[in-house]
């Protein structure tokens, strides 16, 4: 039931990627984490780990159709004429019939026939072998204690990193173990020293305090859009060759002339402050007019696809969302008892192409539960509070479906970039433009955050606008939604004005059509 699942509800992230003509796929070479694994098996591709070198040639492959075991890391058992043992390090030795006869090296001539040292580090546990990576990977620590990153790093993951890797850098002649914590180059120095202190209590917590001493934090992805693992000499390389980026905090106050995010992050933060603005926040361009009469930003919500360059991060977050909304359907259908209308289904209804911003009014933080079900086909990165990421563990839950960390006690503005990223992507961004739920009195909605409007007009998305009567958890009363037409952020701006007004204004007009679709709302359901 899982597998058919999986063939109809990820066809289209299928297609995006290598089509349907493929049946089997093997991955070999060196580690790979269980997550990439889970992933490609997740979404209806059969991906089965294997093993081999050069001079060995395929040795083994992981045959069972077990889901549970293509995600264990297993490399299943030598083939027919090949044997394998583990030597007391901890090497995986290989000998049989498939095995070079013998290796030049140097121009000299080695036999090859006996047992073949791979400096792959390995287990057995008596029905399958599994490869825990290289022994050239391995660190040596002050202390003399090999450290192995493949299973330390697993254990580090923590709120506003992008993703960790341990290698050995040269100091002095010594090899220092280095973790390098990939962040945003936009996050504060509040922020920074909140990660470092959760890293090195999780690194206290392995009882590795006295091993792991260094943390260098960049602004750089820790892999390609090629790569599907961390790639340690290449990064411990780029490092000693000074070619990553330092992280350098409150980046965002700068607004170097050559930086034209960070231009935009300073408008928002002197915005936010009600400071002289500084500088000119979005570019003013004109929208292409197309064949038929439709608008570049019209061509571009309609026409979006999966970029085959999609981090392993962001294909794993489609999956756990897919799997959180497929199993929590029922409970959604009974707590909630939902009705959806539509301002006019014809031009938006459930199903949203392209990139967008989803812009609701803000009842409950069943709010988010809500509109995950109502757009059930694509995947929201919604903007949430910080309260909620310190809750564990809905904290990694909501980690894990892509929620976008949102600091309201400090000038973190790293949101709004992450934001703009995902959009430039084609995915689609929830916001909830009040930023908190109202008061029993308060008028509803709330003044809007300019942050929303801000946002929609950098990345010149849509807006789609929803309402919700926020009835979750009333067996009297169902939770009613309507859905209303898409707001196109430039319909809304005057070259005449400046930035400032240009971002109020279609903020104004945010707040008004929530009004208008409340009213709507009423109106239909009397």
């Amino acid at each position: 039931l899982s597998d058919l699942f999986s063939k109809k509800a990820f066809r289209e992230v299928r297609d995006g990627m290598f089509g349907e003509s493929v049946q089997f796929m093997i991955t070999g070479g060196s580690y790979i984490s269980p997550q990439v694994l889970e992933f490609f098996n997740a979404i209806g591709y059969r991906l089965a780990d294997g093993y081999g070198m050069s001079e060995i040639g395929i040795t083994s492959v992981e045959l069972s159709g077990k889901r549970s075991l293509l995600n264990s890391c297993s490399v299943g058992m030598p083939m027919m004429g090949m044997e394998y043992k583990i030597n007391e390090q901890g090497e995986l030795l290989v000998r049989g019939k498939a095995m070079a006869k013998f290796i030049i090296e140097d121009g000299e001539r080695h036999s090859n026939e006996d047992w073949f040292n791979t400096r792959d580090l390995a287990s057995f546990d008596g029905s399958c072998y599994r490869i825990l990576g290289r022994k050239d990977d391995l660190i040596i620590a002050p202390n003399g204690e090999n450290l192995n990153p493949n299973l330390i790093e697993s254990k580090l993951e923590v709120a506003g990193t992008r993703g960790v890797c341990l290698v050995a850098a040269q100091e002095n002649g010594k090899h220092i173990p280095t973790l390098i914590v990939s962040v945003s180059k936009y996050i504060t120095g509040e922020r920074l020293s909140a990660v470092e202190k959760q890293l090195r209590e999780k690194i206290a917590g392995l009882n590795l305090s006295g091993q792991v001493t260094r943390l260098v934090f960049v602004e750089d992805s820790l892999m390609t859009d090629t790569e599907f693992k961390l790639n340690r000499s290449r990064l411990s390389k780029a490092l000693a060759d000074g070619e990553l980026t330092e992280v350098v905090p409150d980046r965002a106050l700068v607004g170097r002339a050559d930086d034209d995010i960070a231009r935009k992050i300073t408008l928002m933060f002197a915005m936010a402050l009600q400071k002289p603005l500084a500088c000119r926040g979005y570019a003013r361009r004109v929208p292409r007019v197309l064949p038929h009469g439709r608008h570049e930003h019209e061509h571009r919500a309609g026409t979006s696809r999966l970029h085959t360059g999609e981090t392993v991060t962001g294909m794993l977050t489609e999956f756990f969302n897919g799997f959180v909304k497929v199993t929590g359907w029922p409970a959604y259908k009974i707590a909630f008892r939902p009705k959806v209308y539509y301002e006019d289904k014809s031009v938006q209804g459930r199903h949203i192409k392209g990139a967008a911003m989803v812009v609701s009014n803000h009842t409950s933080v069943f709010d988010y539960a809500l509109l995950l079900f109502v757009f059930f086909t694509r995947t929201l990165r919604v903007q949430m509070a910080e309260v909620l990421f310190q809750k564990q563990p809905l904290g990694l839950f909501l980690k894990m479906m892509g929620g976008i960390y949102v600091n309201r006690n400090t000038h973190d503005f790293g949101f709004l970039s992450e934001s703009e990223e995902h959009l430039r992507k084609g995915r689609v961004v929830g916001v909830f433009p009040e930023s908190r739920i109202p008061l029993k009195g308060e008028e509803t909605p709330l003044p809007f955050k300019p942050s929303a409007a801000y946002l929609a007009l950098s990345a010149d998305v849509p807006v789609i606008p929803v309402y919700t009567n926020g009835a979750y958890f009333n067996f009297k009363k169902r939770a009613r939604v309507i859905i209303g037409k898409p707001m196109y952020p430039r319909d809304y701006t005057d070259d005449s004005s400046d930035d400032k007004e240009n971002i109020r204004r279609f903020s104004d007009a945010m707040r008004q059509r929530i009004i208008e679709l409340e009213r709507l709302l009423n109106e239909q359901t009397k």
